[in-house]
């Protein structure tokens, strides 16, 4: 019996030890992860208030909103592999970084540091020519990274924060939620993108997201001359959630974009 209860005790204490040292390493490991990208935020992005005016036939209004300046040369200049921006006030700050690798963003940060948080990231096959973007980031348990997608499911906050300041390589947009939708690891959706391009039109692969939508902004549907961007994260096992942006006129950027690069590669 002394022997039992001997051995219990060893179980139980073993047992312990292991939950406090999984529970400090995952501390740790978001505590380095926030860390990281509140650094990178503070130095290399500042608030910028500009002045919206709206006119109806009535009355006009002027409005304040806040707009990211990203000194991205500089950004680019510490982490060579940043490809990009996402900004939007209070709900996230993050650099897209880029490889030719869609594995390694997974579990590293900009630096080259592992964490199981990874990076915001391109998909591998993303270039300056690319009109439909695709970019991943985890769904992290305490929201960082693209764990605040969630967020956009409930269609008051859908409305409310539709619009996104994105940087794809050097270039500045203003990006505006046009819907939200639920898929799985092996659909249609990222079939469309690289190597497993099934065929699909820009305007049909569109019109196929937007049927599969639970909140849409038809303002902001792509038309013949804009630019698509899908925020993808992990749901339940295979499941994805994707918030799809739309870019005005960033065919006409595509054009002028002089020759194909990946934008990993721009110097």
């Amino acid at each position: 019996m002394k022997y039992f209860l001997k051995t219990l005790i060893v179980v139980l204490t073993v047992s312990i030890i292991c939950c406090m040292a999984y529970v400090g390493y995952y501390f740790y490991q978001y505590s380095k992860t926030d860390a990281a990208f509140n650094e990178i935020e503070n130095t290399y992005v500042t608030d910028d208030e500009e002045e919206e005016t709206k006119t109806d036939s009535s009355s006009t209004v002027s409005s304040k909103s806040k707009k990211a300046k990203v000194d991205i040369e500089a950004l680019k200049k510490k982490y060579p592999a940043a490809s990009g921006y996402i900004y939007q006030k209070n709900v996230l700050s993050y650099p897209i970084m880029q490889c030719d690798n869609n594995d390694y963003y997974l579990k590293h940060l900009p630096d080259g540091s592992s964490s199981i948080s990874g990076s915001i990231f391109f998909e591998k096959s993303t270039t300056t020519d690319s009109r439909a973007i695709l970019v991943f980031g985890h769904n992290m348990r305490n929201g960082a990274m693209f764990g605040c997608l969630k967020k956009f499911r409930d269609k008051d906050f859908f409305k409310k924060h539709k619009k996104f300041q994105l940087y794809i390589g050097r270039n500045s947009f203003e990006a505006n939620a046009f819907c939200v939708f639920n898929t799985n690891a092996y659909s249609y959706v990222y079939d469309y993108f690289g190597a497993n391009d099934k065929g699909l039109s820009f305007d049909d692969f569109v019109v196929k997201i937007k049927s599969a939508a639970t909140c849409v902004n038809e303002d902001y549907v792509p038309g013949a001359n804009d630019g698509l961007v899908l925020l993808s994260t992990c749901t339940n096992g295979d499941g994805r959630l994707v918030v799809a942006l739309s870019i005005k006129d960033y065919v006409d950027v595509i054009e002028n974009a002089g020759e194909m690069k990946y934008l990993y590669e721009l110097n």
